[in-house]
């Protein structure tokens, strides 16, 4: 490798400029090492603009950005009028469309190619564009897969509008499929160009602001903030940190409802540490438990997994992480142990810490207010009884505030925002209170799925379903299968009160409208098993679109979906029901043999 192979600084930039000819010669002998790319995303930097591109200054402006964010990474190659600009090394993952970023665990990663400018109103020409065709063609040729395999855009994965809303697929595909064919490329279709909005620019300044408050900022490059705006985790409790585990570098984060991590360099990754405890504390030396220990530690706390609140924190991460240790307090009705939290405040009676209970399910005011008071106090902010949009976050139960309410410019508009652990409310010039959470986003509905070797694949449905609840802590033991006809708009309406986990289309699409940690609202208190129960917290809800007559592409999804939910969390046959028609929540039966064909793998 010669010294201009070598990239430099943080994150590490390559920061040559390459003509086409030097672009061509230097991409055909590229070495990718044991693992190729197997997709390019294609991408636009809105800013800078064309007209604000300076080179090798901007370069280095892209860098240090990168490494405010504290990003190890960046995208792979920057397409301007003066070049093509390597940045990342494209045999290494790079940082630039979250989950798109892909992951060596994951088998697959991705090259990202900005284009300079902003491509909202007018799709790219000229230089840039005659560059972009050559770089998308000449990786699809040494890469040896065909465009419409190869070429994805940023809000495929993300709730953009990038490479721009005047950039169309087919257009980009038709255009490198005639550079592969040396052939001039077909007249470009009309692009309908939708009525341009500050939706996102106004929702990405205000995120900003949020994840501002105890984190690096928001970027939708980054799979950790992806992820959390999938799932409704809340805003980052702390910056992105590192540690040492089982002889990895693991790279953690943790948000108001979920502490994400990933092994370096899988910056496509956003493994859930819920999920990797698997309800259990585990003992020190490993994986789990270092990550406990140093989420604890993000609060000044030491965790002590003999102690009773500190146990019960760990066993359920949707009360956030600590925001300090356990301190005395005394009420009216007696002395207790409280250990505040993001979300949630845990107590108990000093004279019986293993009765751990809730602050959110207290009937006695007086003593509900004094735990609220210190949270509040934990996370540095004032308990303000009558301001107004403490008291909406109270009753959402978005958690303790973690600055003071701010006035925000954000696109041009100006409003009130108050970031609470869970969410950001915002107050706008009509005095109208909206969650940051539900404000709309320039994105399709629908998230591509990652490349994967199955018979389907499981869309994410975005913004997400909100009928949901936790799950306190109870184990999936059972498959609900339910037949109605439900439009997904419908269940994806912001005060829907019914969704499942999983919605089944007539065409053998798989969508997740609620993630399986939470507890869906599809089944409610049933008869099962001889007795009368939550099933939303220990099931997970299928609903299969109702289809005229059968149709073989939905029941190989469906079959593919029970196999895949059976094998996660060992279940059998008899634990797959469905709920009697009419859907009603209050009866389930066993699912019935002749039903179960074409459900049952």
């Amino acid at each position: 490798m010669s010294a201009a192979d070598r990239p430099t600084g943080h994150p590490p930039m390559l920061g040559r400029c390459l003509d086409a000819a030097a672009w061509q010669e230097y991409v055909a002998t590229y070495d990718f090492g044991p693992l190729a790319p197997s997709r390019v995303v294609l991408h636009h930097t809105w800013r800078p603009t064309v007209a604000q591109w300076a080179g090798a200054r901007t370069m280095r402006g892209m860098q240090r950005f990168y490494a405010s964010k504290g990003w190890d990474a960046g995208p792979h190659l920057f397409i301007a009028t003066d070049g093509i600009w390597l940045f990342t090394p494209m045999a290494d993952i790079g940082i630039h469309a979250g989950r798109g970023n892909g992951s060596l665990r994951a088998g697959w990663y991705s090259i990202g190619v900005e284009m300079v400018g902003n491509y909202d109103e007018s799709p790219p020409d000229g230089v840039i564009w005659e560059l972009t065709r050559l770089v998308l063609g000449s990786l699809s040729q040494r890469l040896d897969i065909a465009p419409r395999a190869l070429i994805s855009f940023h809000r495929d994965y993300s709730p953009k509008s990038c490479p721009g809303r005047a950039v169309g697929k087919e257009w980009v595909i038709a255009e490198v499929e005639a550079w592969l064919a040396r052939r001039a490329a077909p007249p470009a279709p009309p692009v309908a160009v939708a009525p341009a909005t500050d939706d996102e620019a106004y929702r990405e300044a205000l995120l900003e602001h949020a994840y501002r408050q105890r984190g690096e900022g928001y970027q939708s490059g980054w799979a950790f903030h992806d992820a959390a705006l999938r799932h409704q985790l809340g805003n980052p409790l702390a910056r992105r940190q590192a540690l040492q585990a089982a002889g990895r570098r693991i790279v953690f984060q943790p948000f108001a409802r979920e502490t994400l991590y990933a092994a370096v360099p899988d910056w496509g990754d956003a493994e859930r540490l819920s999920t990797l405890l698997d309800g259990a504390i585990p003992p020190p030396g490993g994986l789990g438990r270092a990550l406990l220990d140093a989420l604890f530690a993000t609060g000044g706390v030491r965790f002590e997994p003999q102690h009773p609140l500190h146990r019960a924190a760990a066993l359920d991460l949707r009360c956030g992480p600590p925001l300090a240790d356990v301190q005395p307090i005394r009420g009216a009705t007696g002395a207790y142990l409280v250990l505040p939290c993001a979300c949630e405040t845990l107590y108990a009676p000093a004279d019986r810490p293993q009765q751990v209970a809730r602050a959110s399910t207290l009937r006695d005011p007086a003593l509900r207010e004094l735990l609220w008071r210190a949270a509040y106090r934990a996370a540095g902010q004032p308990y303000l009884a009558g301001d107004a949009l403490q008291r909406e976050a109270r009753r959402h139960e978005l958690g303790v505030p973690l600055a003071p309410t701010t006035l925000v410019a954000a696109a041009g508009r100006r409003v009130r925002l108050a970031v609470f652990a869970a969410d950001a409310l915002c107050i706008e010039g009509d005095g109208s209170i909206a969650r940051l959470s539900a404000l709309p986003a320039s994105r399709p509905l629908l998230a591509a799925a990652a490349p994967a070797p199955a018979i389907a694949t499981i869309a994410r449905a975005g913004p997400g379903a909100s009928a949901w609840s936790p799950r306190f802590g109870a184990r999936i033991s059972a498959i609900v299968v339910h037949r109605r006809a439900v439009s997904l708009e419908q269940l994806l309406t912001p005060d829907a009160r019914w969704s499942p986990h999983y919605l089944v289309c007539r065409d053998g699409a798989i969508i997740q409208l609620v993630d399986d940690a939470l507890a869906a609202w599809h089944i409610g208190m049933a008869m099962w098993r001889t007795r009368r129960r939550n099933l939303n917290r220990s099931s997970i809800g299928v609903l299969v679109e109702p289809a005229e007559a059968p149709n073989p592409a939905q029941q190989r999804a469906v079959a593919w979906l029970m196999r895949r939910l059976r094998r996660r969390y060992t279940l059998s046959a008899d634990d797959i029901i469905a709920v009697t028609p009419p859907d009603d929540h209050r009866e389930t039966a066993r699912l019935p043999i002749t039903h179960a064909k074409g459900l049952l793998p």
